[in-house]
């Protein structure tokens, strides 16, 4: 009798009979009590995912191992795709999904959707890793990026900056001319963050790192953070992209690259990587290849649509001022046709 009680003032024998409600309980407790439950749920949606993917044979070709780093409920995954060829990837929760350490459902959120279009937008840009998505509902939803030393060699910054320059040497006619590359795609990775509305990209090095590949070395942003507001255009992004920006906790390569480069050499990096690209063909591109996403789920896209607003005239406000500031120098490098 008095466990019945006990169970009455929980409200769960005897609560609402709705199953939803009831099979959102047994989650709440499956997860409090059953830690691997969490993985073994990711894992079953990620081997559904990627047998119908590549044409697998069945979940044989498939195997998982535990992930490296990073706070959110992740895997490492390696699929067979043929007896000679074989993929890895990485699969973490959305930003607002499951810790690796542990949360119950109610201090879950839903997907933001601009994170989902700004892993595809990044891979369309080739700053980002190729990347796949997979979901058990709104909260479930799980972004699988390519291990990216199947391509080459990478490295995140936090196990390279210390190789590149020394503390002592932050003056210009100290910094070694192969530096010189890694210095601008750091402002690389500054422009693109603040034509995204990005944070903790520049001042966290776990977030990006270069992959080396027949001695070509490239950038690559792996996570970020991107802020929750309703208005995304900034008409300073030019002026505030020119002026120094050194972290506290910057290393003598990206106080370089972030604070001691000349106006008109930032301007120069700028105009060299945003005329390689397509900005407003990958935006169109990345919202056509994710939308059925949220019409899956049944999301409001209002904000994702402000944001692509917005990042489109942060794009032409950087454009305009590179054209202005270039052509007045005599050094025009920018395709005005683009």
């Amino acid at each position: 009798m008095k466990n019945y009680r006990r169970r009455q003032r929980m409200n769960f024998w005897d609560g609402p009979s709705n199953i939803k409600t009831r099979v959102l309980w047994l989650d709440y407790f499956a997860l409090y009590f059953y830690k691997d439950l969490r993985y073994k749920i990711l894992e079953n949606a990620a081997a559904r995912y990627f047998i119908n993917t590549f044409k697998l044979s069945g979940p044989e070709s498939i195997s998982f191992s535990e992930k490296e780093s990073g706070l959110q409920l992740g895997r490492r995954i390696t699929i067979a795709v043929s007896p000679s060829e074989s993929k890895k990837y990485f699969i973490k929760t959305q930003r607002y999904g499951a810790l690796d350490d542990y949360s119950t459902r109610s201090q879950l959120k839903e997907l933001d959707p601009k994170e989902a279009f700004i892993y595809y937008l990044l891979y369309q840009l080739n700053i980002g890793p190729k990347v796949h998505f997979f979901w058990e509902d709104k909260i479930s939803f799980y972004i699988a990026t390519e291990d990216l030393n199947e391509r080459g060699s990478f490295n995140e910054y936090s196990k390279l900056y210390e190789k590149f320059l020394d503390p002592a040497k932050t003056a210009l006619e100290d910094i070694p001319q192969e530096y010189f590359h890694i210095c601008d795609e750091l402002l690389k990775l500054d422009l693109i963050s603040r034509i995204l509305c990005l944070t903790d990209t520049t001042i966290n090095k776990e977030n990006f790192g270069f992959l080396e590949i027949n001695g070509e070395v490239s950038l690559f942003l792996i996570d970020f953070y991107v802020k929750k507001d309703s208005f995304y255009m900034d008409e300073r992004v030019f002026l505030d992209f020119l002026k120094p920006f050194c972290p506290s906790s910057a290393d003598p390569t990206s106080r370089f690259a972030l604070a001691k480069r000349s106006q008109i050499d930032r301007a120069k990096v700028a105009a060299n990587f945003l005329n390689s690209v397509n900005i407003l063909q990958a935006i169109e591109t990345s919202w056509e290849n994710v939308s059925y996403i949220f019409r899956a789920l049944d999301m409001n896209t209002n904000d994702l649509s402000n944001y692509i607003v917005g990042i489109k005239m942060n794009f032409q406000y950087i454009k305009e001022g590179l054209i202005m500031m270039l052509e007045s120098m005599n050094k025009f490098i920018f395709d005005k046709e683009d």
